[in-house]
């Protein structure tokens, strides 16, 4: 991200090598600026980036100043980098996606194999991933429940701040607050209003994020969550779950992926399915291998880790690569809580 001397604006510069680091200070020759059109401004436009900058050549004039602060989340991100390192590219790369939101790295095939199968926002850093840990810290930690809640907090602000300006971490992070605050204030611990405020919070510090696509599918997605219809229970708890998220995700966020990705992915329903609890071990390992790869057992955890990224990595192959019997199987399983109550009320009216 480029600060143009004499414009408010921001840009945005693709560059190749790593030789140039935050805050330094650079000439280009031979500039084009480039307004965002609308088929990158749900990516880019926001935090006034509103250019894409190319150039010819670029020199370093001055090595630029970092705070402390800013220097000790980059090297913590760059150590992160290291520890995941020892994995293949692809692995190495998906690792950096779920682990610090570095999605920039992905080849096009890891993308548009998540894309194809409807997984895609496994990709993204979001409440799956912050549940995930909140339930971790929650069975490590050795205290009373409202201590261990005082206790995640600094640990997830401090979490989302090595992330960096990432609007579902944010989000969840600001909802985490505000019902931790109600709770402590013997108010009631009201969702919707704990939604309401992160967002009017994050709006008021940054208007232009709501442009950013991941703010409108992260905010609409908890939306379609809060108010979603319970179905009748016709399978274990874990994976009645899974299947009503999936469902109800692909309605209220289908205008979204209609306007920007122009598809609806119904296969979703069955590749989640095998993706989540898949994912769910993989991401388990993933800040396990992170926390002891020093240790013995860090080799076990990286072999483990490997092979489960190769099972999720194989199962939604398999699941693209049979597309029909993917749709058909997803079709039925729509339809399958449909029948069973169709039945139900046949039952009691004696059919």
């Amino acid at each position: 991200m480029i600060k143009i001397e004499g414009f408010k604006e921001k840009g945005k510069l693709n560059i190749k090598n790593r030789k140039f680091e935050i805050g330094d200070k650079i000439l280009l020759e031979g500039v084009g600026l480039y307004p965002l059109n609308q088929g990158n401004l749900y990516s880019l436009w926001d935090e006034d980036i509103l250019y894409l900058i190319k150039a010819e050549k670029i020199y370093l004039i001055k090595r630029g100043y970092k705070n402390s602060l800013e220097r000790i989340r980059n090297n913590l991100r760059n150590r992160i980098s290291n520890v995941y390192s020892v994995f293949e590219d692809y692995k190495e790369q998906f690792l950096l996606a779920i682990v610090m939101g570095e999605r920039r790295g992905l080849s096009e095939d890891v993308k548009n194999l998540f894309v194809n199968t409807g997984t895609s926002h496994l990709l993204a850093i979001s409440g799956l991933h912050l549940s995930f840990l909140i339930n971790i810290f929650s069975a490590l930690i050795p205290l009373r429940r409202i201590l261990v809640r005082i206790v995640i907090l600094p640990l997830l602000v401090f979490y989302g701040w090595i992330i960096g300006d990432n609007p579902p971490v944010w989000r969840v992070i600001g909802q985490y607050v505000f019902i931790l605050l109600a709770f402590l204030l013997r108010r009631e611990e009201d969702n919707l209003n704990a939604i309401f405020w992160v967002a009017f919070v994050n709006l008021v510090i940054s208007p232009l994020k709501l442009f950013n696509v991941s703010f409108q599918l992260s905010y609409l997605a908890m939306l379609g969550l809060l108010y979603k219809p319970n179905f009748s229970k016709f399978l274990p708890a874990y994976l009645q779950e899974i299947w009503e998220s999936s469902f109800w995700l692909m309605i209220f966020l289908a205008p979204l992926n209609i306007y920007y990705f122009g598809s609806l992915k119904p296969i979703s329903i069955i590749a989640n399915f095998f993706a989540i609890p898949i994912f769910s071990l993989v991401l388990f390992f993933s800040f396990l291998y992170l926390i002891g790869f020093s240790l013995p057992m860090g080799f076990i955890f990286e072999k483990i880790l490997s092979k489960l990224i190769d099972i999720l990595f194989e199962s939604l192959q398999l699941i693209g690569e049979h597309y029909k019997i993917s749709l058909l199987i997803s079709v039925s399983l729509i339809l399958l809580p449909v029948i069973l109550r169709k039945r139900e009320e046949n039952e009691l009216l004696g059919v």
